[in-house]
């Protein structure tokens, strides 16, 4: 989303007692105009989905490769893979 490699995402915020992704709680700070074109409600679900909220962390430690055989899995699963190419489309990541 940010093309950022190192350091803590730019849309990790701190509430004091935890961390949240603004992606999901502020997506009009982040992205404006695709929020007001698909509204926050949409924007946030494709972000708390994209995420993998609610099914374990999705943040890598640092110097973790990435596991391409395991986002080709993820893809393959037919009911995943149209959930992600719609929110992918939602944030303008994919055409």
């Amino acid at each position: 989303m940010f093309d950022k490699v190192e350091g803590p995402c730019p849309a990790l915020e701190d509430l004091g007692d935890k961390y949240v992704c603004g992606l999901v709680t502020n997506p009009e700070m982040y992205s404006p105009v695709r929020t007001m074109i698909a509204g926050k409600t949409t924007i946030s679900e494709a972000a708390l989905f994209l995420i993998g909220s609610g099914v374990g962390c999705d943040g890598q430690e640092p110097g973790e490769p990435d596991n391409p055989e395991y986002r080709a899995k993820l893809m393959r699963m037919s009911d995943k893979r149209k959930k992600t190419a719609n929110a992918l489309r939602v944030w303008g990541l994919i055409p």
